[in-house]
């Protein structure tokens, strides 16, 4: 048998085969109108959920004691590499929250929403966001 004609039967056989088999889906597609909708609600949500998260934050006892002992100060938010957060503030003092905490997941949350949304980001800190000036 003809190697080239060979090859042509087992590529036309694998062909079929995979057209047989294989699933046909049509994407599903959205009407603009609904688009727009979704992505107004998605936006909102975004916005109404780093206030929240802000709020719940600066609720904590020991971000409040820390902000308390620390009026006239500036305080930042920022991450560590090791996944904990920090908050430090202008006059030198540091509160570290470990990786894993409930008060550590609101901070890298409050953190990651404001930085995508640009808000209150640091001018002097990279990759901080500042909780109060």
């Amino acid at each position: 048998m003809n190697p080239i004609f060979a090859t042509g039967i087992v590529s036309a056989g694998k062909d079929l085969i995979q057209n047989l088999s294989a699933p046909s889906s049509k994407p599903n597609l959205i009407p603009a109108g609904k688009f727009s909708a979704e992505l107004s609600k998605a936006e909102s949500s975004k916005e109404l959920s780093a206030s929240t998260l802000r709020d719940d934050f600066l609720k904590i006892d020991q971000v409040k004691e820390f902000l308390a002992a620390d009026s006239g100060s500036e305080v930042h938010l920022e991450g560590r590499a090791d996944g904990s957060i920090q908050l430090v503030s202008s006059s030198g003092r540091r509160l570290i929250f470990d990786a894993g905490t409930q008060t550590c997941d609101i901070g890298q949350n409050l953190l990651k929403v404001s930085i995508a949304n640009q808000a209150n980001i640091s001018t002097t800190r990279p990759n901080a966001i500042l909780l109060r000036d």
